[in-house]
């Protein structure tokens, strides 16, 4: 497989479709070696209005991994099960960039925060959580390996330092970091409509709220220009019964040829 994708890569690059987040990530390796900039999607596997509360995790990696496809002009490796359904338009993955000494608006941050996506707490130990203090902030960044920890002078920022969430102590001072949003970059006025369509939803969750449900309400549309690692035609027929979602890209995308027998895995091996 790798091979393949090795000698198509050479001449052409694309975003490529695979038949799994294992095949998405050894695609990877591939993107890595020739030096082309990419982003890989999880396998999001919930359906339009499933409570996103059970998917967390996933629609974490998912937005870290449209930020970096709009933002960073990287290609997307993608398992087919992300791809069929539609995604959040680019205009929903801004961030924002704290740095020592900066002045800040705490109160107008605290509202972006929350406007974000990020859940309040009282104490912070997952990511996308946001605790407030009197004059400290702490943060997990959903792009981020650690909490992070703000001290304020006033409204000035004093320190910023990693903790660990487990213990809450403070493990390194940093200059600055980026917030990206947890679920998607909105304004007050978009938040609250949002937010009421959530409540009013006929989704069968047990909260009906921004975590659980705002996702869905987003303005989202399917990515198309991509090319298929292989024939997918069963694993789209098997989707077609449980998703009601689906790119009809796929009807117009090209499948990879197969390569020339070359030893990519040992070129990989030297490469790393």
């Amino acid at each position: 497989m790798q091979a393949k994708v090795y000698e198509f890569l050479q001449k052409n690059k694309k975003n490529i479709i695979t038949g799994n987040l294992k095949e998405a990530l050894l695609t990877g390796e591939v993107f890595k070696y020739l030096n082309i900039l990419y982003s890989v999607f999880p396998d999001f596997r919930a359906g339009f209005g499933d409570d996103l509360r059970s998917f967390r995790n996933e629609i974490f990696e998912l937005n870290n991994a449209l930020f970096k496809y709009y933002n960073e002009n990287a290609y997307f490796i993608s398992p087919y099960s992300t791809i069929l359904k539609k995604l959040p338009l680019k205009k929903y993955y801004k961030s924002i960039t704290l740095e020592f000494g900066d002045e800040i608006e705490f109160e107008k941050l605290k509202e972006k925060i929350i406007y974000w996506g990020y859940e309040r707490v009282d104490i912070v130990s997952e990511k996308g959580e946001a605790s407030f203090r009197g004059d400290i902030f702490d943060i997990w960044p959903i792009n981020s390996e650690k909490p992070i920890r703000i001290s304020l002078f006033d409204t000035q920022i004093e320190s910023i330092r990693t903790f660990d969430e487990i213990t809450q102590k403070s493990i390194e001072e940093i200059e600055k970091f980026s917030i990206i949003p947890a679920i998607a970059a909105l304004d007050e006025k978009e938040y609250n409509e949002i937010l009421q369509k959530c409540q009013n939803s006929e989704f069968s969750t047990f909260y009906k709220d921004f975590s659980s449900l705002g996702f869905w309400y987003l303005e989202r549309d399917y990515l198309n220009d991509f090319v298929l690692i292989k024939d997918l035609t069963q694993e789209i027929e098997e989707y077609k019964e449980f998703y009601k979602e689906f790119n009809q890209a796929f009807f117009n995308a090209k499948i990879i040829p197969n390569g020339k027998c070359i030893d990519i895995n040992e070129k990989l091996k030297v490469k790393n």
